[in-house]
């Protein structure tokens, strides 16, 4: 009977995990061990990738049971939201219909988990990555510290007909990130416009990929007090159902509370078109959060744009902080 350890959350309003990582790491073999296990201190922590590598740190679900993975991914479920881990596993269906088109490179077991330190003693944490995907948790024994950077990309960002994945034609797991920024620089005003919006799209990528700590954006943009109320609300929902509700529920209460305290900090820029047939991208930068988007690449059917990169990092929690 397959068994699925239990990630034991001590309250329903703590942000405080149990033993699940463990039970599933004692029932790894010593070659699954050694390939999962990192020292905390590690360089490779804080090296994060999503563009398609042939190897990479940590322990493959190709080289994983069936069980295995089952109990990685339900553990894992824990520090995400049904939303969040949904996300998840929608970039690994991707990766099928990717391989449709292009060829067995493109592989759905080609993510890696790793395990960096000491379970549940002191600071210790984890990563997932793979092709379009880096997710890196770091916690201070039991607690939850650190959800970012946090990494989804999306080709074909629509999702077009295939054979062999669970997705459907017309499916967009990554759409409000999107539309949610559509709808709100068309609610601006000429004099807003002029401020938050750039018809010329100026970046093909972000410019920290690999980065440990986020970098220096564009100073533009329309600032939280210069927005309407009811688009102040906009952007907030913006930043809280896109990005902050990927993770637990009771992490992502504690972040958002800290964002709207840093609102009046927090300016807006978007660069391009404002429909899914022209490329784009947008900024979101808090004195903390940095949100990004990215639609500026052919997707694999050669439309004009069809891929999407979305990324949350945080300047004082990235990794666990400095």
């Amino acid at each position: 009977m397959k068994k699925l350890f239990l990630l034991s959350l001590f309250t329903l309003n703590s942000a405080l995990f149990g033993h699940g990582f463990d039970e599933w790491y004692q029932e790894l073999n010593e070659e699954q061990k050694a390939l999962v296990s990192k020292e905390f201190n590690s360089s490779e922590r804080t090296q994060w990738h999503y563009v398609p590598m042939k190897e990479r740190k940590g322990l493959a679900i190709s080289a994983m049971s069936q069980e295995q993975s089952d109990e990685m991914f339900h553990i894992m479920a824990h520090v995400f939201s049904k939303q969040g881990i949904n996300k998840v596993k929608a970039v690994i269906e991707m990766e099928k219909i990717l391989r449709e088109v292009e060829g067995d490179h493109r592989d759905p077991k080609k993510f890696y988990f790793t395990l960096f330190g000491k379970m549940n003693q002191g600071k210790w944490g984890f990563s997932f990555e793979g092709h379009h995907i880096s997710v890196n948790f770091t916690f201070n024994d039991k607690e939850l510290i650190s959800g970012t950077p946090l990494f989804f990309g999306a080709n074909p960002a629509k999702i077009f007909k295939n054979s062999s994945s669970t997705l459907k034609e017309g499916e967009r797991p990554l759409a409000f990130a999107e539309d949610a920024a559509f709808d709100l620089v068309k609610s601006f005003d000429s004099k807003q416009k002029a401020l938050a919006h750039k018809e010329k799209v100026q970046m093909r990528d972000m410019k920290e990929g690999k980065k440990a700590f986020p970098g220096e954006y564009d100073k533009d943009g329309i600032k939280w007090p210069q927005l309407k109320a009811s688009q102040q609300q906009a952007l907030m929902t913006l930043i809280n159902q896109a990005y902050i509700n990927d993770l637990n529920e009771h992490y992502a209460s504690q972040v958002m509370k800290e964002i709207e305290q840093d609102k009046n900090n927090i300016r807006f820029t978007y660069y391009g078109g404002t429909n899914l047939q022209e490329p784009h991208h947008y900024q979101i930068i808090g004195s903390d959060i940095v949100l990004l988007l990215f639609n500026t690449q052919n997707g694999t059917q050669k439309t004009p744009v069809n891929h999407v990169h979305q990324i949350w990092r945080s300047r004082k929690s990235d990794f666990g902080g400095k």
